[in-house]
């Protein structure tokens, strides 16, 4: 794959000019390595959880079953969901190099990357004779309840609605209207919000993101730069690791759906982990069931690091509270 030395556009062989840039092609003109290696395959077993037992300064901290499980595709899915996180950026950093290939590349970047996450997802469903869910329906069910990047995307084409409205109020020297400048009988901004969330998420790789392309034509140049310079990569490529990841909340979800018992926290067990913590400063609480109350903690949610915190401050750090971090995945 060949693109523009300026904006990094795809070019082809006989092309004189940029078709968005303008830049003048002269001789030979840059390839660009675009072919990253895929994320390798690998073959999960299903996976079984076991009781694990810790000391915990002198009593006994029990992880249950179900827990266990959960906490191994945590971190599977973790290590995965990383490759393929890493994978995103490195294309998104050969490929976006302004306001038009963010618009045009990220959303490919994103579901090309997301794919093998959701796909280990599915394997490990059918592993466990659950064969009722298809790719489809996981991958459109994840991206519903989990969408940071796309949030991030999102704001931008948002953006570049108020944008575009404000030029074409403007050109129009009226406010009360704004012509329509999609066709299909829909307003640019009805046309291009419900484009982006059904079309170009759910169908880019039927070349639906040209639509937004053509939309982006509409807003000036300078305008374009502003857009794009609002843009965050490192908080961008963190909610994209966020997303990754978090297919193994929408998988676990699923296996308690149909039938399975996998721990999971509840908004109310939430809510009590946190105010039994509240209460455990108070001086008035029962420092003889400081311990017991830490463990109870911890069955309720061992991914709390302000657990840990509060017992290292009370009763100092040891090797026992560490290999509990490190088995829930927290490293010093």
């Amino acid at each position: 794959m060949k693109h523009c030395t300026n904006c990094g556009n795809q070019i082809y062989q006989g092309m004189k000019f940029c078709t968005r840039c303008g830049n003048a092609i002269v001789g030979d003109f840059e390839e660009v390595d675009t072919q990253i290696p895929p994320i390798e395959e690998e073959f999960w077993e299903p996976v079984r959880g076991e009781v694990k037992k810790f000391s915990f300064y002198g009593k006994v901290f029990e992880v249950s079953e179900n827990l266990d499980i959960f906490n191994s595709y945590r971190l599977k899915f973790r290590e995965l969901a990383q490759k393929c996180a890493n994978r995103a950026e490195t294309e998104y950093k050969i490929l976006v190099k302004d306001y038009r290939s963010f618009i045009e590349f990220f959303p490919e970047i994103y579901n090309g990357n997301l794919t093998p996450v959701i796909q280990k997802a599915v394997d490990m469903l059918i592993s466990e004779e659950i064969w009722t869910i298809t790719f489809e329906s996981f991958f459109e069910q994840h991206i519903t309840d989990f969408h940071l990047a796309r949030d991030d995307y999102d704001v931008i084409i948002e953006s570049t609605n108020l944008t575009a409205q404000a030029n074409q109020q403007a050109i129009a020297g009226i406010t009360s209207f704004v012509p329509n400048m999609v066709g299909g009988g829909f307003g640019f901004k009805n046309a291009l919000k419900g484009m982006v969330k059904a079309e170009i998420f759910n169908a880019v790789r039927d070349g639906l993101e040209n639509k937004a392309l053509e939309a982006a034509a509409n807003i000036r140049p300078e305008q374009q730069a502003e857009l794009y310079g609002r843009i965050k990569p490192e908080i961008l490529f963190s909610h994209i690791l966020a997303d990754y990841w978090n297919v193994y909340l929408s998988l676990v979800w699923t296996l308690n759906q149909n039938g399975h018992n996998i721990w999971w926290q509840t908004e109310d067990t939430d809510q009590k982990a946190k105010n039994i913590f509240k209460n455990l400063s108070n001086p008035n609480f029962p420092q003889d069931k400081v311990l017991d109350t830490l463990i109870t903690l911890l069955e309720l949610n061992p991914y709390n690091l302000e657990y840990y915190k509060f017992a290292t401050s009370r009763f100092g750090q040891s090797e026992e509270i560490t290999k509990i971090k490190e088995f829930f995945g927290y490293v010093d």
